[in-house]
């Protein structure tokens, strides 16, 4: 799966999904820090990468994408590191 991580989420996600199989690349190394959550969505796509978020704005952006396949993982926890609910993104 290729996958984008969002900057809000802990950058150690890259290294655990990496490390379980995933072409994965932070945001962060790519794209501005403060990028408006369409344009992370934009390079996602052309890259044709799954974001993985927890900001709540991709939802309202997917719902008017008309995406034809997943385009973003949300995560809705009060711990979102890999440590806490890796097992379970796996």
């Amino acid at each position: 799966m290729k996958l984008l991580v969002d900057a809000c989420v802990p950058a150690e996600w890259v290294g655990f999904l990496r490390t379980h199989g995933h072409d994965c690349e932070s945001w962060l190394q790519v794209g501005a820090p403060n990028a408006p959550e369409a344009e992370i969505r934009r390079g996602a796509f052309a890259d044709n990468r799954i974001v993985l978020t927890n900001d709540l704005d991709f939802g309202r952006l997917l719902a008017f994408s008309r995406a034809t396949h997943p385009t973003v993982i949300q995560f809705r926890a009060i711990d979102i590191r890999p440590a806490a609910i890796g097992a379970a993104m796996l």
